[in-house]
């Protein structure tokens, strides 16, 4: 893969070198403001990374069309919904595979959470399942080096009274979501019928005060949270997510434990069961292994066919690389 331009929605990082900006040697490639300049660049694939979930979910959308129409493919963890934009009622999927069609080009979303661990990984695992009961994954996170204040506590609300609903709480509807997105790929994988999500919330909090690189928890607040999805099938629970995030992995020490971790059980017979843990030189670990799984589904991407393509529809794909000697 080459590098052929680099897009930055900061100002303050206009004009720095790429190879700058990642903390690595220089590029010789200076980030660019102006999207028509992108846009106006020679390359196969766009890696569009914007953090589209918790900012401007419509914006990325446009962004993402109409790098689309000008012949790029993009592979994209944006705005998590869109791993399987068939799910969305707004007419997400209808304006990608438009924009696809204007450019010949694809368009494929994905990550880490969702994008394999809830979707990819069980789909794979069934391939040696017998009858299956149940299946459970589950996400297992501690926040404690994370420098985001707008995400940890901004948007999922660590630091903040228990009974204040922050703003991953007011998603009452399951239907729409990234996590109903992922279900149904699953469901599609299996050919059943998802008839219903149910959403469960619980919290804990800190007893007594933490200190995180972006500011302090405070005894009494929010420290830990378990959400769950339960997808209906045949009138039962038999697809579980459940995500656990903490703050410090003291909090909460009932719950499953890990510092970036997946947890997966298929129930049945055979019962398939594993956990994998990521573990990372330096950084936060789902970042790194949310870009990864895009960049390394660019060379499959640049080979499909023109239109949407979900991990239902790409080939199996491998990714990483092997360093020369030395």
């Amino acid at each position: 893969l080459e590098l052929t331009g680099l897009f930055v929605y900061n100002p303050d990082k206009v004009g720095r070198d790429a190879g700058e900006i990642c903390g690595i040697q220089t590029l010789g490639i200076d980030a660019i403001g102006d999207i028509e300049e992108i846009l106006s660049l020679e390359a196969d694939c766009v890696a569009y990374n914007a953090l589209g979930e918790t900012h401007d979910p419509k914006s990325s959308l446009d962004d993402i069309c109409r790098l689309l129409a000008s012949g790029k493919n993009v592979a994209s963890t944006a705005v998590s919904t869109h791993i399987h934009p068939a799910v969305l009622s707004d007419g997400t999927r209808d304006r990608l595979q438009a924009a696809c069609d204007e450019g010949g080009t694809s368009f494929h979303s994905t990550g880490i959470n969702p994008g394999f661990s809830f979707d990819v990984l069980p789909i794979t695992l069934s391939a040696i399942a017998g009858r299956i009961d149940r299946i459970q994954v589950t996400e297992l996170v501690d926040m404690s080096g994370y420098t985001s204040k707008e995400i940890v506590h901004g948007f999922i609300g660590m630091g903040m009274d228990p009974n204040v609903e922050a703003p991953i709480d007011l998603e009452k509807q399951v239907l729409g979501t990234s996590y109903h997105a992922s279900m149904q790929l699953v469901a599609d994988a299996l050919r059943v019928d998802l008839e219903d999500i149910r959403l469960f919330r619980e919290k804990v909090a800190a007893d007594r005060d933490l200190d995180l690189p972006w500011g302090r928890v405070a005894a009494g607040t929010t420290a830990a949270r378990r959400i769950r999805h339960e997808g209906i099938i045949g009138g039962a629970p038999r697809i579980t997510f459940d995500v656990v995030w903490r703050v410090s992995n003291e909090v909460a020490p009932k719950w499953p434990v890990g510092n970036a971790s997946y947890e997966f059980v298929i129930e049945g017979n055979p019962t398939l069961r594993g956990r994998f843990d990521i573990e990372v030189e330096s950084g936060r670990h789902i970042s790194l292994v949310t870009a990864l799984h895009a960049v390394n589904a660019i060379p499959s991407l640049c080979a499909a066919p023109a239109g949407v393509q979900t991990v239902l529809e790409l080939p199996l794909m491998g990714g990483g690389y092997f360093p020369p000697p030395g």
